[in-house]
């Protein structure tokens, strides 16, 4: 295209034009309506200071450069595909109210979220394309050739939903660059499937509805087959636990079982009557977090239906003393012995426990409770609880003469 139009232009439209060079219309005061359908990328301020356009189509647009509308303070009305096209930089509109600016895309549904997505201005928004546009006006400068809608197609071509589901249909014209690409959306059964302007569909009862979409120019179809299914209800729900026992810090795992089985929405939520006791996730882990009493309760999202388990969580129970199994014990240098301690009560919540030797040079042990002889003499082999610091002593002789082993030095013999 020519870098200077004749100023005397009012309107332009060329088919087969896919690439709008760099200021290709800048300054062109008379221009008032543009229609590039198969223009993809629009260069940096190929449209600056045309200060009477107020109309542009570009429904094939991928790409538009920065200042590509700058100054254009009369636009109102842009037409674009429903993919946003990538802005070239921030000063695309500068000059223009974009709060007056409509968008026009083929489904509105579709196009806001992209459009947000790609940094585009806040303030617009977006419209269906009208059916039919008004021709330009005439004269002696313009010049038309639409470009015909070919085909039509949807994303889906069978649905399947439950009474009350909803799901949006997305269509695609071909070419991408057709001039007038409304269309309208219809049910063949709206007992079964009502359908809205933007082609959501909304499952209404028990049947099968054939959706059709047709476009305004060329009345091309496309059609998508519904199937709503009756919905079932939520009759009840239990747990594979009615009450559970922790200690602080322990957690389980409740199992949700929704009746019937083939329930169309087994959705469910949980939730404690007491968090400072037994907290719950959404997936019906319950920890334990201090002593007391908690109802865990599952809620069904269908009906309300519910089931409790109640959790006691328990103080944890002290540590009162240790013992050893055995008092004393003789070895002879390189001989070693086990020391078993014993935690009382039996449930205390911690029996963890530390060893220590008051000569290692004569007898050594280890974290096991493993008792080594080193060289003659002797050491005292303490156990203490990590909790409380409850003690047990075992007299430890080491000698370089044979060694016989007193058993009833053993506790409790």
């Amino acid at each position: 295209m020519r870098n200077s139009p004749p100023p005397a232009i009012t309107s332009i439209t060329a088919p087969a034009v896919t690439i709008i060079e760099e200021e290709a219309f800048r300054g062109c005061g008379s221009l008032i309506t543009v229609n590039l359908p198969a223009a993809t990328i629009i260069i940096d301020k190929a449209f600056q200071s045309c200060s009477s356009l107020t109309t542009v189509n570009l429904p094939a647009a991928t790409d538009i450069g920065d200042y590509a509308f700058y100054n254009c303070g009369s636009l109102t009305e842009l037409t674009l595909p429903d993919v946003a096209p990538t802005l070239g930089g921030t000063n695309v509109f500068s000059g223009v109210n974009t709060a007056d600016l409509t968008i026009f895309v083929p489904n509105p549904a579709n196009a806001s979220s992209s459009y947000s997505a790609s940094g585009w201005p806040a303030d617009i928004h977006f419209e269906a394309i009208p059916v039919p546009p008004p021709p330009p006006p005439s004269g002696d400068d313009d010049f038309i050739v639409p470009v015909p809608v070919a085909a039509i197609t949807l994303d889906q071509t069978t649905l399947a939903l439950t009474t009350g589901g909803t799901m949006t249909l997305k269509f695609t014209i071909t070419p991408a660059g057709a001039t007038y690409r409304a269309v309208t959306w219809k049910s063949g059964n709206e007992q079964v499937a009502a359908v809205d302007k933007d082609g959501k569909v909304t499952a209404v009862g028990p049947g099968v509805a054939t959706i059709t979409v047709t476009t305004a120019d060329g009345g091309k179809t496309a059609t998508c087959t519904v199937t709503v299914s009756a919905l079932v209800a939520v009759a009840g729900v239990t747990l594979d636990q009615t009450s559970a026992t922790l200690k602080p810090g322990a957690s389980i795992t409740l199992v949700a079982a929704v009746e019937p089985s083939n329930a169309t929405n087994r959705d469910v939520t949980w939730k404690s009557s007491n968090e400072s006791v037994a907290s719950v996730d959404v997936t019906g882990k319950v920890t334990a977090v201090a002593p007391g009493v908690a109802t865990i309760t599952v809620v069904t999202a269908d009906g309300g239906k519910t089931a409790a388990c109640a959790v006691t969580v328990a103080a944890p129970v002290a540590v009162t003393g240790v013992t050893l199994d055995r008092t004393s014990a003789t070895l002879k240098p390189g001989a070693s012995i086990t020391l078993v301690a014993a935690v009382a009560p039996p449930n205390a919540a911690s029996k963890d426990v530390t060893w220590k030797s008051s000569n290692a040079p004569v007898a050594s042990v280890d974290a096991t409770g493993k008792v080594t002889a080193a060289a003659p003499g002797v050491a005292t082999i303490t156990v203490t609880t990590v909790e409380g610091g409850k003690t047990a002593i075992c007299a430890i002789t080491v000698s370089s003469t044979e060694v016989v082993i007193d058993l009833s030095e053993r506790s409790g013999l």
